[in-house]
């Protein structure tokens, strides 16, 4: 008896956290996917360039911000590229 007591304790907390992480406006799914589009930016977004010396980083910024080094433009087709 004890011992599916904790099993059902045990599935209902992993149940809570996956509900959680899922459906969290501030956290768990939500941040890794703002996390993500903060280093992948679209055409007119500001930049900060992050280490541009060693692997550098593009991270979206605000455009009025201080921050704000580059605004990205469209990509212009060069040579050997096909459109």
């Amino acid at each position: 008896m004890k011992a599916a007591v904790v099993v059902i304790a045990v599935i209902g907390g992993v149940g809570c956290y996956v509900w959680d992480y899922n459906t969290s406006p501030t956290g768990g799914k939500a941040e890794a996917e703002a996390s993500q589009s903060a280093h992948n930016p679209n055409i007119g977004d500001c930049v900060k360039i992050e280490d541009p010396e060693g692997d550098p980083l593009p991270t979206v910024v605000d455009c009025d911000s201080a921050e704000a080094e580059y605004k990205t433009g469209d990509r212009l087709s060069g040579v050997g590229s096909k459109v």
